[in-house]
């Protein structure tokens, strides 16, 4: 039986070595996790241990919101203009 890791390539990631973007494939060999661009050839690895806590864009605070907007009904004197 093949004993190999399974090799994917993550969807919409930054290669960042050359900053093509679909050119990076991702595998686990135990609880390490390592990619590599299939472009330049870049390369690193990972503890999974330690990819639970890196921070994501969803983790950013959201920023404040400015006033509502009001919506008026159009007067009916008032011809549209488009």
């Amino acid at each position: 039986m093949n004993d190999a890791p399974v090799k994917r390539f993550i969807a919409g990631a930054v290669c960042p070595g050359c900053g093509e973007q679909d050119k990076l494939k991702a595998w686990h060999e135990g609880a390490v996790q390592f990619r590599e661009c299939v472009r330049c050839g870049f390369t690193d690895r990972t503890s999974t241990a330690d990819a639970e806590g890196l921070p994501t864009r969803l983790d950013r605070p959201k920023p404040a919101t400015g006033a509502a907007m009001q919506f008026y009904p159009r007067r009916p004197d008032r011809k549209k203009t488009d």
